[in-house]
């Protein structure tokens, strides 16, 4: 298993999605290969993404931030 850093990654902040449990979609340009994919991320800090063309691990760097109650 490799641990790389992804060479681009873009989506949205928040998703309707995420009333039902899921995460955004964000699509991932793999640090290793350099494929792009599209994958719904887990609502933890610097999940770890599976690249679909090479089994790399993109370590994403997010922070997920609750708002004040």
């Amino acid at each position: 298993m490799v641990l790389v850093t992804p060479k681009e990654i873009s989506g949205w902040s928040m998703s309707l999605a995420q009333l039902f449990g899921s995460g955004p979609k964000f699509t991932i340009t793999c640090g290793s290969c350099e494929g792009t994919f599209k994958k719904r991320i887990p609502m933890i800090d610097s999940p770890g993404i599976a690249c679909p063309y090479c089994g790399a691990i993109n370590k994403l760097p997010v922070e997920v931030r609750r708002g004040d109650l």
